[in-house]
This record gives structure tokens, sequence and C-alpha cells, in this order.
């Protein structure tokens, strides 16, 4: 008995230990984050400097580092999308920082290319990482950093709870855009085309697509996928017609576009 007691209490303080040093490391993580965003933040137009403070955030957030998730999440709480969002405001002509800036905010919704981190993309937005990425693709600079942005939208996109507060920090006025500006980019036309048809599948969001009059770019957009014969695409984009036209206004919207 006397043994096993003396057991129990090895292992209840091995485990409080392993607490300690769970949280230690946790703090170490959190202090090494906070000192990169911070530099970056109080040189925000020292290039060289930024390039090498956000080469090692992404670093910190890119497989197979074994804590990218844990990372991700401490940036986002350590108020990470602000700084950046800031900072790529203010370096909109530098499209290389712009572009980094923009990968890293994209794998903070999705560590891995194609599917969402759920969790992620929750705390993402609770945090407003969806509010900076439409104010600086509305920003309307047409560079190689947006494509990522598009992205990040399109992974918010695959969680429902999230498309209602997307549209409400302006969603449907960005999709309108991409549709103006990337209307020659076949790659981001099939993705804008994947976003509306996960926004058109509720309501809410098939009643902002009409209303805010993306119906003749939509129609415009599947076309140019037909005539490059991008089956996926069209699919998508036919998908969100069919959504489109579960709603009165919407079927008039359709008709008036010559569909």
């Amino acid at each position: 008995f006397y043994k096993l007691k003396m057991n129990t209490k090895m292992r209840v303080k091995s485990y409080e230990q392993i607490k300690r040093e769970q949280e230690a490391m946790i703090k170490q993580k959190q202090k090494a984050i906070n000192d990169v965003l911070t530099s970056a933040k109080n040189n925000p137009k020292f290039a060289k400097l930024l390039s090498y403070s956000f080469t090692t955030l992404d670093k910190m957030i890119t497989p197979p580092n074994s804590d990218a998730r844990l990372n991700a999440k401490l940036i986002i709480e350590g108020g990470g999308i602000e700084v950046l969002r800031q900072i790529a405001l203010k370096n909109v002509h530098n499209e290389d920082l712009c572009k980094q800036i923009a990968d890293i905010i994209v794998k903070l919704t999705s560590l891995y290319e194609r599917n969402v981190d759920q969790e992620l993309a929750q705390k993402f937005v609770e945090n407003k990482g969806h509010e900076a990425v439409i104010e600086m693709l509305l920003s309307k600079n047409k560079g190689p950093g947006s494509v990522p942005l598009i992205k990040c939208l399109n992974n918010l996109c695959q969680v429902p709870q999230l498309i209602n507060k997307l549209l409400n920090a302006g969603l449907a006025e960005t999709i309108k855009l991409v549709n103006d500006l990337y209307s020659d980019d076949i790659i981001v036309i099939r993705m804008n085309l994947d976003t509306m048809k996960k926004v058109s599948n509720q309501k809410t969001g098939r009643e902002f697509l009409i209303k805010k009059g993306i119906v003749p770019s939509i129609l415009m957009n599947v076309k140019k996928c037909c005539d490059r014969m991008d089956n996926s695409a069209v699919f998508n984009g036919l998908i969100v017609v069919d959504n489109i036209c579960r709603n009165d206004e919407g079927k008039k919207e359709v008709k008036e576009a010559d569909a």
C-alpha cells in the first residue's frame, strides 16, 4: 500500500511537471512570435528586415514543423493578423512582400493546401482576420499577393457558420471586385466560382449575391470557363446559377442577364 501511494504521488508530480513544462514552452513560443511581430511593427518600411521576419513566421507555421498549428494559433491570438494587415497596406507597391504576407495569412486558416482547419478558421474570424483580408483585397492592388488572399476567403467559406460574418464584412463586394479584376485569370475565376458556390448554398448568401448585382459577371465567368473547357469550374458555376434561381428575384436577374 505504501509503495502504491508513493507511486501515485510520483505520477501526479510527473503530470504536473509535464503541464508546467508545456505551459513554459507555449510562453516561450509566444514570446518568440511577439518579438518577430514587434520588430516588424516597429519597422514597417524596412523591407529587408520585414522579409527576414516574415520568413521566420512562415517557417513556424509550415509543416513538417511539429508545432505549426500551435504557432498559427499563437500568431492569431497575439494580434499577428493586424500587424500583417498594417504592413501590407503600407507596402502595397512591394509585390514580393505582399505575397509573403498573403502566404502567411492563408496558412493561418489552412496549414495544408486543400483542407481548411475549422478551429483555426473560426479563431481567425473571431480575431477579425476576415475583415483584414477583405480590406486588403478591396484596396484594389492586383498583384501576386491577392491570389492567396482570395484562397483564404475560399477556405473560410468552407465553414458554413462563418459565411454570414463574411458577408457582413463585405464578402459579396469582394467577390464582385475579384470577378472584375481577374476576368482574364482562369485559376482565380475557378476559385471564385467555388467560393460563390459555398456562399449561394445558403439563403442569405444567395440574397447578398443577387443584391450586389453579381449575376451578370457570374454568367460571363461560366461562359469563359466553358470556352476553355474547364469542366469543374463550369459545374460549380452552374450550381451557383441554380442556387440563385431558388430565389424569385434571382430568377429575374438570371433572365435579364440573358442566361
